[in-house]
């Protein structure tokens, strides 16, 4: 596993002093073809304000201050950098370094991860398995197993939400409840396709 700290990170209202630097160049180095969203904000609430959608829409993108970010990382990201997940999230331990084979490929064998049904509500028909998939398993889903791979953008979305929560100079533009509670309602903002509203905002990259 590649990561760029062996520490969890944990979401609170400030970040360690000159840590925004470091952890952009090493984002940097792992995406590829991530394009980030770049603003001009006075202030986080305001540059919070820009990366909603109705922000990014709303063309009133620039004032004066620092380059600013809208960021957001895949689920290819987070499937590869699990030592990176927020808490309260994990995607699990690794007890013995024994690998499993998921649709033709390897993949951690991890126990003991976060249940994706017991952070976002259940609808009849996804992910029904058993046992229940963690929030890791269902980012793993490939084709009709994930139907559109809503499921693997939601999962995504919440940890973005909570990651750059405690970044400098960077918004996701939502929060946590934010996310559950779109999912809840089974449509993005203004009645928007949930998969393409989460998949837009994941998208934007960071560095």
């Amino acid at each position: 596993m590649e990561s760029r700290s062996n520490k969890n990170t944990q979401p609170s209202n400030t970040a360690p002093a000159g840590a925004a630097a470091p952890r952009r160049d090493f984002l940097r180095k792992s995406l590829i073809g991530a394009t980030p969203f770049i603003l001009t904000a006075v202030s986080r609430p305001v540059l919070g304000n820009q990366c909603t959608v109705s922000g990014m829409m709303s063309g009133n993108l620039s004032a004066p201050g620092e380059p600013q970010v809208c960021a957001g990382l895949t689920p290819g990201f987070w499937k590869n950098h699990l030592m990176d997940w927020p808490q309260p999230y994990t995607p699990g331990e690794l007890p013995s370094g024994r690998l499993r084979v998921n649709n033709g490929r390897q993949a951690p064998a991890l126990e003991g991860g976060t249940l994706f049904n017991d952070v976002f509500s259940y609808r009849s028909g996804y992910f029904d398995d058993e046992p229940a998939p963690s929030m890791l398993e269902v980012m793993q889903k490939e084709g009709h197993d994930d139907r559109y791979r809503l499921g693997a953008h939601a999962v995504a979305a919440l940890l973005n939400s909570v990651y750059f929560a405690v970044e400098r100079g960077v918004s996701f533009g939502y929060t946590a409840d934010d996310i559950l509670s779109y999912w809840n309602q089974g449509v993005g903002p203004g009645g928007s396709d949930l998969k393409e509203f989460y998949e837009m905002l994941n998208q934007r990259g960071y560095g």
